[in-house]
């Protein structure tokens, strides 16, 4: 399907982007994502597309926290 497909693409962009973020930066990049990852349809359509960027900020959710 051509939205994920398309989601695919911008998920790569956004964890390339990440990896080469300043910590400022990725805790905003991460905010934003908790807030799109709570809209349901997002969540329904599109969770597995996103899961690897959602895992990624998590991770380091929880090591910045720990």
């Amino acid at each position: 399907d051509d939205a994920k497909a398309g989601l695919k693409l911008l998920v790569d962009e956004e964890l390339k982007k990440y990896s080469e973020a300043s910590e400022y930066d990725r805790f905003s990049m991460r905010r934003r994502y908790k807030m799109w990852a709570l809209m349901p349809i997002l969540s329904k359509h599109f969770r597995d597309v996103l899961n690897p960027l959602i895992e990624r900020f998590q991770t380091d959710e929880d090591e910045t926290k720990g």
